[in-house]
């Protein structure tokens, strides 16, 4: 702090301020009483002086230093994580979304509350459902049945890990790659809080294989009712369902 005085014994006070880490700015409501007043993004410090004129008369001067909050938290670039169905409808993959910190400590890194972009996903025709652990960590997709069809967790560090147990139904039929978006968040020591999207591509599996014959051999009997007889096979190859029905009825 250094003071100058003009020809007219005008004082001017001249305050370097300091700062050497983050301050929180937690919600406030303005409440001014002490010598801090904390308006969320805003904080004021009033800073009480006593200046002695050359009679050494004391006077009482406020300094206010005004804080504003930095940078809000936010996500960069996303990797992505690839999965590769194949022959059985499982696979695993991980990805990595860019944190960037902003002005204050990141708290955490959580999967966000709404996920309605998951609403039409679907597993072997099923509509599936999403569930959210309690710290926000682990998001599961889960079945009609509530058996999972794939597991994201995601850390601190926004560095996560896919798992997938059944067949996700491709949501372009023209397109054998479905991109599902899962919206992501993270906050700071303030309470404020970044969103962001990672992305999983999900590739179909191998397509069910067809073809071949099926030979009836049938007996005459005699003029007896035969009743009808359903000779029925069922290729299942993750949500695809090819079904041959052949219906024998009497032969004379």
């Amino acid at each position: 702090m250094t003071s100058t005085v003009d020809a007219d014994g005008n004082a001017t006070i001249t305050t370097d301020v300091v700062q050497n880490g983050p301050i929180d700015h937690e919600d406030g409501d303005g409440d001014s009483e002490g010598y801090v007043t904390n308006n969320g993004d805003s904080i004021s410090i009033d800073v009480p002086l006593v200046i002695d004129d050359a009679d050494g008369t004391p006077n009482n001067v406020d300094i206010t230093v005004n804080i504003e909050d930095g940078q809000d938290p936010s996500f960069g670039k996303d990797t992505g994580a690839t999965l590769e169905e194949g022959t059985d409808g499982t696979d695993s993959a991980s990805g990595d979304i860019n944190v960037d910190t902003g002005s204050d400590d990141v708290v955490d890194v959580r999967f966000g509350a709404d996920q309605s972009q998951l609403d039409d996903l679907t597993s072997n025709g099923q509509d599936t459902s999403v569930v959210i652990s309690d710290d926000g960590h682990t998001l599961t997709i889960v079945d009609a049945d509530n058996i999972p069809v794939m597991e994201v967790t995601i850390d601190q560090n926004g560095h996560y890990e896919v798992e997938q147990f059944q067949p996700i139904d491709q949501i372009n039929e023209d397109n054998d790659t479905s991109d599902i978006p899962i919206n992501v968040e993270v906050e700071d020591a303030d309470g404020d809080v970044g969103k962001g999207t990672i992305t999983i591509h999900d590739t179909d599996g191998d397509n069910a294989q067809g073809g071949g014959d099926i030979d009836a051999g049938m007996i005459e009997g005699d003029l007896t009712q035969i009743p009808i007889q359903v000779i029925q096979k069922v290729i299942r190859k993750q949500h695809k369902v090819v079904q041959l029905t052949l219906m024998l009825d009497q032969m004379t």
